[in-house]
C-alpha cells in the first residue's frame, strides 16, 4: 500500500519503518482489547444466550485478529454486544427475511465470463469470500448464478478487475421475498442538478469542451448541491443471514487442483453457501 499520502513532509525511511511497527502493535493491542471487552460483557450477565453469544464473539475476534491497520483482510462481523439489547440478536444472527413463500430449489449454472482473465478475476473474488469466512461448505438446495461487470479495463481491452454480481432474480429466490422498494439515481438527477443550471444549452457546453461554470450566484437564484461517491467496500457482507436461510444461498466455486499422482492440473467444483448478504440479492 502506498502510504505517501499519510506521510509528513520530510519523513525519513527510518520514521516510516517505526510507524509501520507502531501500527502493528496498535492493531494487536486493539484486537486483544476488543476480546477483553466482549468477555467482560459475557461475564456481566447481560447475555441471555451464552452459547450462541460466545460462538459469535469468537468469530468476531478471529476476524479482528486477522485484520491489519488498513483493512479487514479476514472479513468482519458486527460487534453485536456493543449494540442496545433490542438489536443484539439481529446483529448477531441476521434479520429474519420477510417471506411470501418458501424459496425454490435448483442448481442453475453460472453465466459465462468469456474473457479468460475475467473468469480468473471472478474466481479470485470468490476465493476471497471464502478466505473472509463469508462462505461455508454445507448443504445447499438453491444455487445463485453469477455474472460479472468489468470495473477496470486496460487500454488494450484486457479486463483487470471485475464486480461479481449474484443474480437472485433469475433463480427465483427474489420473487419469494418481500423487500421495500428503493430509488436509484436516474437521468433526471443530472437534469435537475446540473443541466437546468447551465447558462447555455448542453450542446454548446459540450462543444466548448466542458468549461468550468461559475456557481457562486446567490442560493435564491441558484440551487447548490454537492454529490459524492463514498465507497465503503463490502459492507453488506458484514450483515449475517440467519442459519435457517443459508441453504438457499449456494454458489459454485471452481478452482484448479494439481493431482499429486499425475502432476496434471484438474478443474474442480464445490458448492459453498453464503452466511451473509451477497451483492445483488
Amino acid at each position: 500500500m502506498d502510504l505517501s499520502q499519510w506521510a509528513d513532509s520530510g519523513e525519513s525511511p527510518r520514521i516510516a519503518k517505526a510507524q509501520a511497527g507502531l501500527r502493528k502493535f496498535v492493531n494487536i493491542w486493539w484486537a486483544k482489547h476488543q476480546k477483553r471487552i466482549a468477555f467482560e460483557w459475557l461475564k456481566s450477565g447481560s447475555s441471555n444466550q451464552k452459547k450462541e453469544d460466545t460462538e459469535a464473539i469468537l468469530d468476531c475476534i478471529r476476524q479482528a485478529k486477522g485484520c491489519t491497520y488498513w483493512s479487514w483482510t479476514r472479513g468482519s462481523w458486527l460487534f453485536f454486544w456493543k449494540f442496545p439489547e433490542e438489536w443484539r440478536n439481529d446483529f448477531r444472527d441476521g434479520i429474519p427475511f420477510w417471506k411470501l413463500t418458501k424459496p425454490p430449489k435448483g442448481y442453475i449454472c453460472n453465466m459465462k465470463a468469456p474473457p479468460h482473465e475475467a473468469e480468473l478475476a471472478t474466481r479470485l473474488k470468490i476465493f476471497k469470500f471464502k478466505f473472509n469466512y463469508y462462505l461455508d461448505q454445507s448443504e445447499v438446495n438453491l444455487l445463485i448464478p453469477r455474472f460479472i461487470v468489468p470495473k477496470v479495463v486496460a487500454d488494450d481491452g484486457t479486463i483487470l478487475d471485475v464486480r461479481c454480481v449474484w443474480d437472485c432474480k433469475i433463480n427465483g429466490h427474489n420473487e419469494t421475498l418481500y423487500a421495500p422498494s428503493f430509488m436509484l439515481p436516474t437521468a433526471l438527477d443530472a437534469k435537475d442538478q446540473v443541466v437546468k443550471w447551465l447558462p447555455m444549452s448542453v450542446g454548446e457546453y459540450l462543444q466548448l469542451s466542458l468549461p468550468v461554470i461559475d456557481y457562486t450566484e446567490e442560493t435564491s437564484s441558484n440551487i447548490k448541491s454537492t454529490q459524492g461517491d463514498i465507497d465503503v467496500g463490502q459492507h453488506f457482507n458484514s450483515f449475517r443471514v440467519r442459519p435457517l436461510d443459508h441453504h438457499a444461498l449456494g454458489v459454485r466455486h471452481h478452482y484448479t487442483w494439481t493431482n499429486p499422482k499425475t502432476g496434471v492440473d484438474e478443474e474442480k467444483e464445490v458448492w459453498l453457501r453464503f452466511n451473509c448478504c451477497p451483492f445483488g440479492w
